[in-house]
């Protein structure tokens, strides 16, 4: 009975480790965004705030709306044929009154709770530090800059002396 035992609990721990830390690295695949977006071109113009209005006051930074797109677009600005056919997709969202349907970057796990506020306005981390070169970028990334793992995590906490308790980003 005893071997019975060490063998289930063995079994449960190597699947608890594939389930945990292999698995979520195989499905994070590239996600596919609706249009082509150019953080390059729109940084010098704005700034992350003027897109993502919340990520100074609130967890989530937030997808541009399309009223926020409208503030600066009207019709088909550009000169390059690429850049005329995405913004003929902004055209359409506008016409349709639809907004565009961002896909989130990352996707983090469900029990994980993270704070655009926390790290952007109390702790004054810069969107590069997690987001990368984002600003030079001609498109969104289909994948994160990093892979946002706990040890990643835990490394800048503890560069930085910011408290690792699991609590405050396992819910």
């Amino acid at each position: 009975m005893g071997k019975v035992r060490f063998l289930i609990v063995a079994v449960s721990i190597v699947g608890a480790f594939f389930y945990l830390v292999v698995f979520p690295n195989l499905r994070s695949k590239p996600r596919v965004q609706p249009m082509r977006f150019s953080h390059k071109a729109h940084f010098e113009e704005a700034t992350c705030e003027a897109c993502h209005v919340y990520v100074m006051e609130l967890a989530a930074a937030g997808t541009p709306t399309l009223k926020e797109c409208l503030d600066c677009h009207d019709g088909v600005q550009s000169e390059k044929p690429e850049d005329k056919k995405e913004e003929k997709k902004l055209e359409i969202y506008v016409k349709q009154e639809k907004e565009i349907p961002w896909v989130r970057l990352p996707a983090l796990d469900r029990h994980t709770y993270f704070s655009h506020f926390q790290h952007a306005t109390l702790s004054k981390i810069k969107c590069e530090t997690c987001h990368g070169d984002i600003a030079k970028t001609s498109a969104i990334p289909g994948t994160p800059a990093y892979k946002f793992t706990m040890k990643w995590c835990m490394h800048c906490h503890e560069e930085r002396k910011a408290s690792t308790d699991c609590l405050l980003c396992h819910r």
